[in-house]
């Protein structure tokens, strides 16, 4: 079991959150680059991976990042916005990869 802490070094429960990106289901995650976008609403406990083995709290207003593995817990979800404002939305006890973006259309 393992004690998310916030961005800032802080702990506990976390606030809703929102996720905006294409997703691929997965654990692995590191930061690289700048942020993609940011946590828009969060709902309960939302983990984010930045760097191997660090999870921290994703909390309303935080940047995400590419790359960025989103942990949600049960009764939990999150809502994400991009930089050119596509929405994510991670649904209850769901593990993804924010580590591409992939359009179709005209």
């Amino acid at each position: 079991m393992s004690i998310a802490t916030d961005r800032n070094g802080g702990s506990g429960f976390i606030a809703p959150a929102m996720v905006v990106a294409a997703m691929f289901f997965g654990q692995e995650s590191s930061l690289a680059g700048d942020g993609i976008g940011g946590a828009e609403i969060v709902v309960n406990e939302v983990k984010g991976n930045l760097a191997p083995n660090r999870v921290v709290a994703i909390l309303r207003g935080d940047e995400v990042y590419r790359d960025e593995g989103v942990q949600t817990g049960p009764d939990s979800s999150a809502k994400v916005v991009l930089r050119d404002n596509t929405v994510v939305t991670v649904c209850a006890s769901r593990n993804g990869k924010m580590d591409r973006f992939v359009y179709a259309g005209e």
